[in-house]
């Protein structure tokens, strides 16, 4: 069952649709982009897919991480092992949106919201050792906790920019490039992942309306049929008449 502070965290940053989501083996699931895979038991022989990491956990251990081609053996074949979960970690680049809300300029004017576009990817610095201290704690929620990070340090680099300009210079310098200027973070989540790109997408600025839908107009009614004429004696003309 999806949490309600899960589907809050998914309705603000969503990943782009097109890309299975990692997975250890052969299995593939049609989320789109992810960050971290479904949890799978490693019940089976596996070899870690190229362009992931497997995050290996197990209870009263420490989480491990396994390179892409690593063989992951089930512990059936370790006795006395506990059951191991994997969950595999994309190292790939990963597009996100980022929707902030609630912004207020120098001069006190309320912008709705931004729409940023965001390319990460996993960093692996000293062989991810930060997404290796993060799991320690967020094994079973990664995704989410990572998701939520992203979206916390972004919103206060949105709204430092936004809170130090004025509405006016907002506009004719435009956001992407107020932020590019020394706003935007380097690292995300929590410093597990690596900033590639940043682009504002869209924002609302004071005085625009949501985008609507346009409605067509329902069809004119049918114009209706003329009543029936009264019919007199019968005039037509005998065949071979003149």
């Amino acid at each position: 069952m999806v949490s309600a502070w899960e589907t809050w965290v998914r309705r603000l940053v969503t990943r782009r649709p097109g890309v299975p989501a990692p997975a250890v083996a052969e299995a593939t699931d049609p989320a789109g982009t992810r960050l971290v895979g479904a949890p799978e038991p490693v019940s089976r022989l596996l070899v870690v897919r190229p362009d992931t990491v497997a995050l290996l956990t197990a209870a009263g251990t420490d989480p491990q991480l396994r390179r892409p081609g690593d063989l992951l053996v089930p512990p059936l074949l370790s006795p006395g092992a506990p059951p191991v979960t994997a969950r595999a970690v994309s190292t790939a680049a990963v597009d996100l949106d980022v929707t902030v809300t609630d912004l207020l300029t120098f001069d006190g004017h309320a912008v709705d919201r931004a729409v940023l576009g965001v390319l990460v990817q996993l960093d692996d610095r000293d062989w991810y050792a930060e997404l290796l201290e993060l799991a320690a704690g967020h094994a079973d929620d990664l995704e989410e906790y990572l998701l939520a990070a992203v979206h916390r340090e972004l919103t206060t680099a949105v709204r430092g920019a936004v809170r130090m300009n004025r509405l006016a210079d907002l506009q004719r310098l435009t956001l992407a490039a107020v932020l590019q200027d020394r706003w935007l973070p380097a690292r995300l989540g929590a410093g597990t992942l690596r900033c590639l790109r940043t682009r504002v997408q869209r924002v609302r600025w004071p005085g625009e309306d949501e985008p609507t839908v346009p409605v067509r107009p329902p069809p004119a009614p049918a114009a209706p049929e003329p009543p029936p004429q009264p019919t007199g004696p019968d005039q037509s003309v005998p065949a071979g008449s003149t």
